[in-house]
């Protein structure tokens, strides 16, 4: 089958099919790229910002105050209500480039030379398109995902505080930039003894967690950990004895198992984050973890905030004649095709972008401390 790579009817209806799946999905709010952790626990607000900085009200579990017992002719006692507490947030653009690569193009091209002529043929032709089209829009879409995981894992795990470095960020020009998203110091729980090798005997976990909830003074649902820590509690013979019988004191124990007296005891429960992020300098890729280790959040049930957006430039009125224009919720792509005679390679390019940025409601009501901290 000899055709124009990016200029023949099966290609433009491959990729008129993937992107009216995109706009079937965004139309019904379904999530069809990856499996990002924030979306447990923040919706995008479908209304964009008309301005770059936005005011965030911050929910505060307060306890109404009592009524006084007074004699039935003395004055009722005025009492004020709360003053809404806010914190005022900057919108930040978030954006990458992908293409379609020289070695796929070229697979590509020598595959489709390969094919019938026939239905058939032009079946897998069109299988071959819509795939690596899939590709390159679940690659975009994804790392938008990716930076708010990045955001948002951090600041809840760094006591509400989110700063672009060379670990978070190597690629961006906004290095030395740190957002404080409002968490309340007097949420910071303390632990008496670390948890270390050296204290594994020692340390109580289950007097931990119990002193950490009661010390939130609000309702909490879960407690986030990493991975390391929950394997250290399992691990901690106090916490094997208390919950295995005396005969069997010995016996492992799991997270099932752990959660299950947790909940008999009504204590929250524990959910591990095990996200993995992947940034990018130059050519080279690096792995980290946003979640800070040692961190334990105690998190109140339903949902912790939403991510809000800002008109992009598309809106606006400042569209490209030259790339198609497509939208996922509130995250924007544009794809074009190169072409060779302006010095680019002859291919397809996705860029995907959003102006937003996470508003944490309930900050002030996750309650937070680290078991690798010292406290004496």
């Amino acid at each position: 089958m000899d055709m124009n790579l990016f200029n023949n009817d099966i290609f433009k209806q491959a990729l008129a099919d993937v992107r009216a799946e995109i706009d079937e999905a965004s139309e019904r709010k379904v999530n069809i790229f990856g499996d990002p952790w924030y979306l447990k626990y923040f919706r995008w607000n479908d209304t964009p910002n008309t301005e770059d900085e936005f005011t965030t009200l911050l929910d505060t579990m307060n306890f109404d105050i009592a009524a006084s017992t007074i004699n039935r002719n003395s004055p009722s006692p005025l009492r004020g209500l709360d003053k809404p507490k806010s914190v005022k947030q900057q919108l930040f653009y978030h954006s990458h480039t992908y293409k379609i690569e020289e070695e796929t193009i070229t697979n590509l091209g020598k595959q489709l030379r390969m094919l019938p002529n026939n239905s058939a043929g032009r079946r897998k032709a069109y299988d071959l398109y819509a795939k690596a089209l899939r590709n390159l829009r679940t690659k975009g879409v994804n790392g938008i995902h990716n930076r708010m995981d990045i955001i948002i894992l951090t600041l809840l795990s760094n006591k509400g505080v989110y700063t672009v470095n060379s670990t978070t960020d190597p690629e961006s020009p906004l290095a030395g930039t740190t957002i404080n998203f409002g968490f309340d110091s007097a949420h910071e729980a303390t632990f008496s003894i670390p948890w270390t090798e050296e204290n594994i005997e020692t340390v109580d976990v289950y007097r931990d967690i119990f002193d950490f909830a009661n010390g939130a003074n609000r309702p909490l649902a879960k407690i986030l950990m990493r991975q390391e820590q929950l394997n250290y509690a399992l691990r901690t013979p106090k916490l094997r004895h208390l919950i295995n019988s005396l005969q069997f004191q010995e016996m492992p124990i799991d997270q099932a198992k752990l959660n299950t007296f947790l909940q008999q005891n009504n204590l929250p429960v524990i959910e591990v984050v095990n996200k993995i992020a992947r940034v990018q300098s130059g050519d080279k890729t690096t792995e980290f973890q946003p979640w800070t280790l040692g961190a334990l959040v105690g998190i109140p049930a339903g949902q912790l905030g939403t991510i809000e957006s800002g008109f992009m430039p598309s809106e606006l009125g400042a569209r490209s004649p030259k790339a198609n224009l497509q939208w996922y919720g509130r995250i924007e792509m544009y794809d074009w095709i190169s072409d060779i005679t302006d010095g680019s390679d002859y291919t397809e390019y996705l860029m995907t972008s959003a102006l937003a940025a996470p508003a944490v409601n309930q900050i002030r009501n996750i309650y937070a401390g680290n078991v690798l901290a010292t406290n004496g």
